[in-house]
């Protein structure tokens, strides 16, 4: 990739894209692609507008032939970028992000209709589809990582840089800037931040925030007319400190948030495509399991108590997942359909 000052091209922009697409990108790598993107105002315009492009792709991946192209065009960037390039492969590595970006353009369109339809003017959105993770640099430099499953809303003003986390998981590595604080909106809480690493889960009616480094704000019905319910109820500020987790409720409560030390590395492992688990019930792993597949993994009655599974599993591949339980557990894997595996008891 060229780190040339000026010489930015729209296939460097897409080799970073892919390449921090990949489950096994490193934080070295991450760090390399911020030197890269500000290096140049060249460089961060072509990056900024390859991720205005994928917005619209990623927006649209509910409908299945629109679903199927981003993830043929994905993969195959995706896949390239694993390789080390060289003169043989480079011209396929154009024609990889040449599809991506057709597709996108295609659909730009359909996140305009979209915004027009929904009501909501704000910035633009971002999402992922079931099993698939996406780095996002968003317009301040803030790197947002999404998770499977997950949906986001920007919605920048003078004053304040905001998230909305409609659905799934995020990691922020938020871009400092001392007079527009960054806030996430989960639910009713709101989480906000100066310079700092943080992870939120929005998961039903639960939010987790996890510190990674840093230093960030967590308040029910924050004062800043976003709150759907009414007035205020609660404006005392939580304040975590790295290392720390945060368990709490989607929407204004009177109840105190339980706050616990974390592991932020297993904690976050999610971005290399891992869950790790410590003496936990089989009903909760598997429900994890789950988020990251359409292959659905069922418990039978008999094992519905068992607890103290330990380990960490690759996510997404549901089936080594249960060749792994079996192995090491009391436990017995049947595939009874394509999309549903059983776990019995041995």
């Amino acid at each position: 990739m060229s780190n040339t000052l000026g010489k930015s091209t729209l296939k460097d922009a897409a080799d970073w894209d892919a390449r921090l697409r990949a489950p096994d990108c490193s934080d070295a790598e991450r760090d390399a692609f911020k030197r890269w993107r500000q290096d140049s105002p060249e460089n961060q315009q072509q990056f900024d507008d390859l991720q205005t492009l994928l917005g619209g792709l990623r927006s649209a991946h509910e409908a299945p032939e629109i679903r199927s192209m981003r993830e043929v065009a994905l993969n195959a960037a995706t896949s390239l970028a694993r390789q080390k390039y060289s003169a043989k492969n480079w011209g396929l590595g154009i024609a990889a992000a040449a599809s991506v970006l057709v597709a996108a353009l295609f659909l730009t369109h359909i996140r305009e209709v979209d915004y027009l339809t929904s009501g909501q003017d704000s910035g633009p959105s971002y999402a992922t589809a079931v099993g698939e993770r996406s780095t996002t640099n968003l317009a301040d430099g803030t790197i947002a990582i999404l998770n499977t499953n997950t949906r986001v809303r920007v919605d920048y003003s003078e004053q304040e840089r905001r998230v909305l986390l409609l659905q799934g998981q995020a990691l922020f590595e938020v871009a400092k800037d001392a007079d527009r604080p960054f806030v996430v909106v989960a639910g009713e809480q709101h989480i906000t931040a100066i310079g700092t690493v943080f992870d939120v889960r929005l998961d039903g009616q639960d939010v987790q925030v996890t510190l990674v480094e840093g230093v960030v704000e967590v308040m029910a019905d924050a004062p800043l007319g976003t709150n759907l319910h009414g007035p205020s109820t609660q404006s005392t500020a939580v304040r975590l400190t790295a290392g720390q987790q945060l368990l709490t409720t989607a929407l204004a409560s009177t109840n105190a948030p339980k706050i616990e030390e974390t592991d932020v590395e297993n904690a976050t492992i999610w971005r290399e495509g891992r869950a790790y688990f410590k003496d936990a019930p089989l009903a909760e792993v598997v429900a994890e399991m789950n988020r990251y597949s359409t292959t659905e993994i069922v418990l039978d009655r008999t094992v519905l108590g068992m607890q103290g599974i330990n380990g960490m599993f690759r996510t997404g591949q549901q089936a080594n997942f249960a060749e792994a339980l079996q192995t090491y557990y009391p436990l017995r894997a049947e595939r009874v359909s394509e999309n549903r595996i059983l776990l019995k008891a041995e």
